[in-house]
């Protein structure tokens, strides 16, 4: 199967459903999800569209936007929801339908991605993006006020050869766009300083005499919002005698796009190709981790690193109970990271396939839990070559999650339409309203599923947690209370300390935690509970951050 995506992106017809009221939200897990309406610009609630391969961003104001396309030359649709966090009460069907934001010449249609500016302009507004593929160019579309008007960029006119574009935002204004240039199979990277209203090639981000240059597959790219450091994912044979895309690599730039270094990630190589739509790369702002997440086809597997890409630490499998797994996206945030990915247990071609849902509440290599089977997008194989498929396209190439502030996720996905089996597509939307959320440190926020009371009571911290005021403690043994619900059963309880797990004593309901040989003076500390009530267990964090006082050297008696 040719793994590489040919041509000009995809030339896709969708089927398109009959427009109607607006549905109900369903839910699954911790999720509430339901297809998107598109009857008219302004719809809110749930109903039909025609749209695939979604992107999804969330501004720091949990402004949540969630862009698809249409397919090449058809143009793309916008849904936002301004102020729209996750958690208890959020709504699968909440998204307000915006239209098409890439319009007249510059309409696009294929490999949408969308970014967000981490800070705002000088109108104290942030600048959107919306990236596309339009036939002989890429189309960028910005708006200044939250998705209600867009101008639109054609970029790089004139190469009618590019492919699967993407976009990052550093600053109040300045943006990098990435794409495959199909005459050289490089990545060319545009840089723009002003708000997306042009664009300047200014590098690549493999250098062009690199026996990689020619032979490679682009993944996405990601600028650390805090730090300003730009990485680029891609895939590429370990060796120059390599046939296959077999290793993960990640191109660093730290000076906004102008050159890039690319660093390995020795402990992706495999025997086969690790290129199965797409390689990943996700930066968390508030520690400077960068993550990385492929599939093999069979496995989506994932690595973290802690010094700006230059060693990464994998994990095993996180993918469980599958006979494939394929298209893996990352989002990171306050220390730990969500990952979803398509699955199928069925090893046939008459497979369901589920959008999975993990989560790394610890942001180590190893701190995943068992990933959440949520709703079912597709029945079939699906195919991964791109303008090459003739049929099983449905899912497209990839799809997407991010998570608000809050540390809720939400996720946006193709599907089968006009249902499963069905021969088209249609983007759908989930937002997560219970389980683990990866709160803020010290916010004290606890989650649980809808229903099922948290260590604690009613989603409250647990009794004796600490309060997340700045002021030190003294005792460096603290001792907290873990209930749980009735009729429900503690089975564990595990602590990580910044970042790391470890060990610590309990009795009965009570942890006890040794911090005493803890550097620094402040520590974050995150206890992760496994709640059984019936036949189902939830995971339930609660994060914290103490701040420890400095130790009195004892006076010296006056003589």
């Amino acid at each position: 199967m040719i793994r590489r995506m040919t041509g000009l992106g995809y030339l896709l017809v969708f089927l398109m459903g009959s427009t109607g009221t607006a549905a109900a939200a369903s839910s699954v897990g911790d999720f509430s999800y339901g297809q998107l309406g598109s009857a008219s610009v302004g719809m809110r609630g749930c109903g039909t569209n025609a749209a695939g391969e979604p992107a999804i961003r969330i501004s720091p104001e949990s402004n949540v936007f969630l862009g698809s396309e249409l397919g090449l030359g058809a143009g793309s649709q916008l849904w936002r929801g301004l102020g729209s966090p996750g958690g208890p009460g959020a709504d699968g069907c909440g998204l307000e339908f915006r239209g098409e934001p890439n319009p007249g010449a510059t309409a696009g249609g294929a490999d949408i991605d969308l970014a967000i500016a981490p800070d705002r302009g000088v109108d104290g507004t942030r600048t959107l993006y919306v990236a596309s593929l339009n036939g002989a160019s890429v189309s960028v579309a910005h708006s200044s006020d939250n998705g209600q008007t867009f101008a639109g960029t054609g970029v790089q006119n004139g190469l009618p050869l590019d492919d699967r574009e993407w976009i990052a935002a550093f600053g109040a204004s300045g943006s990098l766009l990435t794409f495959t240039d199909q005459l050289t199979r490089n990545i060319d990277v545009l840089r723009s300083t002003d708000g997306g209203a042009s664009y300047g090639q200014i590098s690549q981000a493999i250098p062009s005499g690199d026996y990689r240059a020619a032979a490679n597959q682009i993944g996405n790219l990601a600028i650390d919002p805090a730090r300003g450091t730009a990485y680029q994912s891609f895939a590429a044979p370990s060796a120059p005698s390599g046939q296959t895309n077999n290793e993960v690599f990640v191109g660093v730039s730290t000076d906004r796009g102008a050159s890039f270094t690319d660093q390995p990630i020795p402990c992706s190589t495999a025997g086969g190709g690790v290129d199965h739509n797409f390689p990943n790369v996700a930066v968390d702002g508030s520690t400077g981790r960068v993550w990385a997440a492929w599939s093999d086809d069979t496995n989506v597997i994932s690595a973290v690193s802690s010094d700006g890409g230059r060693t990464w630490k994998c994990s095993g499998p996180v993918s469980t109970r599958s006979a494939h797994a394929v298209f893996p996206w990352l989002a990171a945030r306050n220390g730990g990271a969500d990952l979803v990915f398509y699955a199928t247990p069925d090893t046939g071609a008459a497979g369901t396939w589920s959008v999975q849902f993990a989560q790394n509440v610890a942001g180590t290599p190893g701190g995943w839990a068992a990933p959440q089977q949520l709703m079912s997008v597709h029945t079939g194989t699906v195919c991964e070559a791109g303008a090459s498929c003739s049929s099983q396209r449905q899912l497209l190439d990839d799809f997407g999650v991010d998570i608000d502030p809050a540390g809720w996720a939400h996720i946006a996905y193709s599907h089968d339409a006009p249902d499963l089996g069905g021969q088209g597509s249609y983007t759908g939307y989930a937002v997560q309203t219970g389980g683990v959320a990866l709160s803020p440190a010290g916010s004290g926020a606890t989650s649980a599923s809808p229903g099922t009371a948290a260590p604690g009571t009613a989603g409250r911290p647990p009794t004796g947690a600490p309060s997340s005021r700045a002021t030190c403690k003294s005792r460096r043994i603290i001792v907290i209370r873990v209930s749980h619900p009735p009729r429900s059963r503690l089975r564990s309880v595990a602590v990580y300390v910044n970042g790391h797990r470890v060990r610590h004593g309990r009795s009965a309901a009570r942890v006890r935690i040794d911090l005493r040989s803890r550097p620094g003076s402040t520590v974050r500390v995150v206890l992760v509970a496994r709640v059984q009530r019936g036949g189902h267990i939830v995971r339930v964090s609660t994060p914290h951050t103490y701040h420890l006082c400095q130790r009195r050297r004892p006076r010296r008696a006056r003589r």
